[in-house]
């Protein structure tokens, strides 16, 4: 292909990234072979029709994470974003954090503790643990329910395209694919080997000693076996925080907070078999949202969390079924380097000497699952499934004076003889072990093509846990193609959040404060509605989505109490919508977003964390190898609690900002085909702004309200294709 031509496939790949697809926006195309080969058959051809190009190219996107098979993204019953490799290039994006930053209907507070690092919150739906996260279809998120890390543990290096699917997914994909499903699919051997290429190579550097390098290598070892393999180190001695907003009283105080995350990466494709191997090693500072009056600010103070997985998949197929047979082992464990450096001088009655207080946790879990995809006709398609798991869990433990000796996993606790503790626990000393449990889910769905313009799908989940019993959730849709250019879609789904023996069983002292267990606890529950519209107008595409949520049995905080506990208790719901607007001339992408949430309590009371109004503008410029991509991020005030005149505890807004990135790359330097060297650069006017923080903030929580966000962060690095 010669430069022009390049050029147009890159613009045109551009023109269909980022966007709100199936309704909720443009998908986004990426730079493959039917791009290519549609552009070199028009060779010479000055009458190059770009929207029919455009609209070819949206057409043949296929995408995976909503019906766990391939299918158009049009066909797809969610609303969907499709993030290429391309834009991740482009855009700067090293992590899933910072596309989450972009995204519409997403609020993204950063640095906040490191049992959580990054709350992403889709649609005003808040935790940790509310969205499901794939890597090539499989989990990453702890199948025991753990909280989930959004830190530099999720590189995108080596990633082919990131799949967000916006509301439930439990119908599929069982508990915890609540607030929505993404899915990080990686370049395979042979993605590379199509390109002539066997390997990826990526370092860069920037402020507070920000390193990150990493690798990838496949070989073919015979025509049946490919083997490809990535390993990804991040470290950073991180921002100092202390004087910022929310820690003004603080400025002088020691602040040593590094990040060390790495993640190792191997599969083997062997004829009709794949086994994969994940190694994900986190060590997360604690801060900086936990107020210092507590919590001393050095190396010790680490959340230290590691999660092993491997799975071994078949597949196997007919002319008209599929069956793909799945069996994995999980890990997760708290390292016993976590630890809650309490600050010896803190004047808090109960906390001064408490010191170390050292964490451990340790869960393992195998599963398995059969799927069986059958196209009865050409017009009607049924899926059907069966999942079992066998679970050991020993929950994070209490707070404990020196390092865990992972041989002996038995947990003691001694309550005081306080009334705010439960009667099964007050002043009595209590032992906790592994306990375990099991779960088996069956599920299906139906779907059928209703003539050439309506399509329709329905499918049921019934899952059985031997702890909360029978849980069903069901999803139901139509979608609508009246033309080519437009495409309509109504949707209805349920989820749930399984009541994990992490939630359940939480349990630890530090003086007179701590936590107590409540193994009682239910499923939470999330009804959602959505209806999306997408339609095109010569080079611009409009995308719009509306979303009604409804939360059941929300499991959170008991109160703000001393002895606190969590408890299924509340309705809180959030409605609101996004609005994408995407155009293209020449090789300038265009873009811009509004989303508006409006996220309340069942008393009525704001839900905190989360802003009204966002707005995201930006625009991806290619010119001969030059690339340049500014945004431009605007996010109302977020409510928050405080304490009011009268000694209660309200909701107030705080915050607010107006954040400017930018990347640019320079490609194929020195004519060297592969090889870029790029500059990014985030909250680049150096603006200090603040977010929400992570979860029991207030007056009388051991978290600040807020959670100070980073100022200006610049790297530069080189990329390399081999």
């Amino acid at each position: 292909m010669n430069r022009k031509q390049r050029k147009l496939s890159v613009s045109l790949g551009l023109v269909a990234t980022a966007a709100l697809a199936s309704g909720a926006g443009l998908a986004v195309a990426e730079e493959g072979a039917n791009a290519d080969q549609s552009f070199e058959s028009q060779e010479g051809d000055s009458s190059l029709d770009l929207v029919s190009l455009l609209d070819q190219i949206y057409t043949d996107v296929e995408v995976v994470t909503a019906s766990r098979k391939a299918q158009n993204i049009k066909q797809a019953p969610a609303v969907m974003f499709v993030v290429t490799q391309r834009e991740i290039q482009q855009r700067g994006y090293k992590d899933l954090k910072d596309v989450f930053r972009d995204l519409p209907g997403f609020d993204v507070s950063e640095e906040v503790t490191g049992e959580v690092r990054t709350l992403a919150i889709a649609r005003g739906i808040l935790g940790a643990n509310k969205l499901m996260v794939l890597k090539d279809g499989k989990r990453l998120n702890a199948i025991t329910g753990e909280r989930l890390i959004i830190g530099n543990n999720m590189p995108l290096f080596n990633v082919q395209r990131i799949e967000i699917m916006y509301g439930p997914g439990s119908v599929l994909y069982g508990a915890d694919a609540y607030a929505g499903v993404v899915n990080i699919v990686t370049r395979t051997y042979e993605d590379l080997s199509k390109e002539g290429k066997h390997g990826i190579a990526n370092v860069s550097y920037g402020n507070n000693q920000r390193l990150d390098a990493a690798a990838m290598v496949g070989t073919r070892i015979t025509d049946d076996i490919t083997t490809d393999f990535s390993f990804r180190w991040f470290q950073t001695q991180g921002e100092n925080m202390l004087g910022r907003p929310g820690f003004e009283d603080y400025a002088s105080e020691k602040y040593e907070q590094p990040t060390y995350d790495h993640e190792f990466y191997w599969r083997a494709n062997i004829g009709d078999l794949k086994l994969t191997v994940l190694r994900e090693n986190s060590k997360e500072p604690g801060g900086p949202s936990t107020l210092p009056l507590l919590f001393k600010y050095d190396e010790n103070f680490v959340w230290h969390q590691i999660q092993n997985k491997a799975y071994i998949e078949h597949t196997k197929s007919g002319d008209n079924w599929e069956l793909v047979s799945t069996v994995g082992v999980e890990e997760y464990r708290l390292g016993t380097k976590t630890n809650f450096q309490y600050n010896t001088e803190s004047p808090i009655p109960g906390v001064a000497g408490i010191g170390s207080q050292y964490k451990f946790g340790h869960n393992q879990a195998y599963w398995a699952e059969e799927q069986l995809f059958v196209d009865i006709s050409k017009d009607y398609k049924l899926t059907l499934g069966v999942y079992g798991e066998s679970v050991v869990a020993f929950a994070k433990g209490n707070n404990l004076s020196k390092r865990y000796d992972r041989d002996d996993l038995l947990d003691t606790i001694t309550y005081p003889d306080d009334p705010a503790i439960d009667p099964e626990y007050r002043g009595k000393t209590i032992s906790f072990g592994p306990m375990p449990y099991k779960g088996l889910g069956t599920y299906a769905e139906f779907v059928a093509h209703l003539g050439s313009k309506v399509t329709a799908n329905a499918g049921l989940r019934v899952d059985y846990n031997t702890d909360y019993k029978f849980v069903a959730t069901p999803r139901l849709g139509v979608i609508v193609v009246p033309t080519k250019l437009t495409t309509l879609k109504a949707l209805y789904g349920e989820a749930y959040i399984r009541p994990s023996r992490y939630l359940a069983f939480e349990h630890w002292s530090a003086g007179a404060f701590g936590y107590q267990p409540n193994p009682d606890l239910k499923p939470e529950r999330l009804r959602s509605f959505q209806l999306s519209a997408e339609h095109r107008i010569d080079a611009f595409r409009v995308t719009a989505s509306a979303y009604y949520n409804l939360i059941q049995d929300l499991i959170r905080p008991e109160s703000a109490s001393a002895w606190n506990r969590n408890v299924t208790a509340g309705e809180p719901r959030t409605f609101g919508g996004d609005l994408r607007l995407d155009y293209i001339y020449k090789t300038l992408h265009g873009y811009a977003s509004y989303s508006y949430l409006h996220a309340e309590q069942d008393n009525g009371d704001p839900m905190n964390k989360v802003a009204p109004h966002k707005l995201t503008v930006g625009f991806d410029l290619e010119y001969d190898k030059f690339s340049v991509s500014p945004r431009f991020r605007w996010s109302d005030k977020i409510p928050v609690l405080d304490a009011q005149d009268d000694g209660s505890i309200g909701v107030v807004r705080e915050g607010g900002h107006q954040i400017i990135d930018v990347a640019a790359t320079y490609s194929d330097v020195g004519s060297v085909d592969g090889l870029d060297v790029y500059v990014s650069g985030r909250n680049v006017l150096n603006s200090e702004y603040i977010a929400a923080g992570s979860f029991g903030e207030g007056p009388e929580g051991w978290l600040n309200r807020v959670a100070p966000q980073p100022k200006v962060t610049v790297e530069a690095g080189v990329r390399m294709d081999f």
